[in-house]
């Protein structure tokens, strides 16, 4: 993928002196029950120092998870990530030695690409690749959207296609998949216009979930879509903010906006960029070069609208250093077509609700979402 090498190069490691290496590979042993985060940048750190350190030779990694729990499936997905980058780019073999936790966010590790990392065969590395670039195959969608792809100019609607053509397969209802490929096909097309990168979908449809002292079913849809680049989520009005004439309307009232939010300001709860990213959200707020009129989009409605046919939910959108977390009751717009992200749905002078903001403990290169909605199964023919 297009800026692939970003992920390592702005992800700090700590200097390791001793490196064990145990069954025919430099081995790294895992002692915590959760993959998250922080545990990524580890790993992450643990094979940059590898390759320093063992640039010249074919000597395999071997990352021995243990009996773990990924976080959520943006998390296993940023780690096969690092491991494709591994193999195409550094030449070397990384296998994955875990027992996965089974829950309905992260399911589909077990349909995914992951498992093929489980041998050192050098067939299945071959296959890791191929897959790794797209596949439809049972409850898994994968594809990764090339640059070179949307001289197709009808690549949106194929792309709503195809992943209706997959929810239908598996018995998601009409409304669901309606909102859901459209998500996709959103979210593919922000990248090209925003960075003309390439763009990395996988969605997976879990089995069916009982709930204690219901009778009804539930199943899992996980969603990520990402991109890597070197150009942050809001960096677009950033740079914007800095025009001295700005003769759009709306933009103007960001521009009074963003000053009325510098109070507001802190080192941690509330900084500059989470500003630019709650703008990036706005309705008809466009970050794209020369372009003021065209932006702001229904994404955080086809959002909400998921989420309110969902049982639950885990959705957050992670740029660089900051996350925001898509809370359904502050997703609204107001009469004049602004989200404000807090109680009071008041973009202009309040700054955004603390459960909406966060940081993340790897700085990841370009944007990255990871949308979970558990649903309740449809009745049919009255079962």
């Amino acid at each position: 993928m297009t800026d692939e090498e970003l992920l390592f190069k702005r992800n700090t490691a700590k200097e390791q002196k001793r490196y064990s290496i145990r069954y025919g590979g430099i081995y790294y042993h895992n002692s915590e029950s959760i993959i998250d985060g922080t545990k990524i940048k580890d790993i992450l750190g643990f094979i940059k120092n590898v390759n320093r350190k063992y640039n010249n030779t074919n000597i395999p990694i071997i990352l021995n998870l243990g009996k773990v729990e990924f976080k959520d499936k943006l998390t296993y997905i940023i780690l096969e990530c690092i491991c494709h980058y591994v193999i195409t780019v550094y030449g070397k073999k990384i296998i994955i030695l875990c027992d996965v936790q089974r829950t309905i966010w992260t399911e589909g590790i077990y349909s995914s690409v992951f498992p093929l990392l489980s041998s050192a065969k050098s067939d299945c590395f071959v296959k890791f690749k191929e897959n790794f670039m797209g596949e439809i195959y049972g409850r898994h969608y994968r594809k990764i959207v090339k640059v070179e792809d949307w001289n197709d100019k009808y690549l949106n609607c194929k792309i709503m296609e195809q992943v209706d053509w997959f929810l239908k397969n598996l018995h998601v209802d009409k409304e669901n998949r309606d909102a859901l490929s459209e998500v996709v096909s959103e979210l593919a097309g922000n990248v090209y216009d925003h960075v003309k990168g390439d763009c990395l979908i996988d969605i997976d449809v879990t089995l069916e979930y009982e709930k204690e002292g219901d009778i009804g079913e539930y199943y899992g849809v996980n969603l990520v879509v990402l991109n890597f680049s070197s150009k942050l989520f809001g960096e677009g009005i950033r740079e914007k903010l800095k025009s001295e004439h700005i003769a759009n309307e709306r933009f103007k009232i960001v521009k009074e906006a963003y000053k009325n939010h510098q109070r507001f300001f802190s080192g941690e709860n509330y900084v500059e960029e989470d500003f630019f990213n709650i703008t990036a959200f706005q309705h008809k707020i466009s970050g794209r070069e020369k372009d003021f009129t065209n932006g702001g989009t229904g994404l955080t409605k086809l959002i909400s609208s998921l989420q309110e046919r969902s049982e639950t939910h885990n959705c957050y959108m992670i740029s660089g250093k900051r996350a925001i977390f898509f809370r359904q009751e502050l997703l609204h717009y107001n009469e004049k077509k602004w989200i404000g992200f807090n109680d009071d749905n008041n973009y202009y002078d309040e700054k955004p609700s603390d459960t909406v903001l966060g940081g993340s403990y790897i700085f990841f290169p370009g944007t990255a979402y990871n949308l979970n909605f558990v649903m309740r199964k449809e009745e049919e023919n009255g079962k």
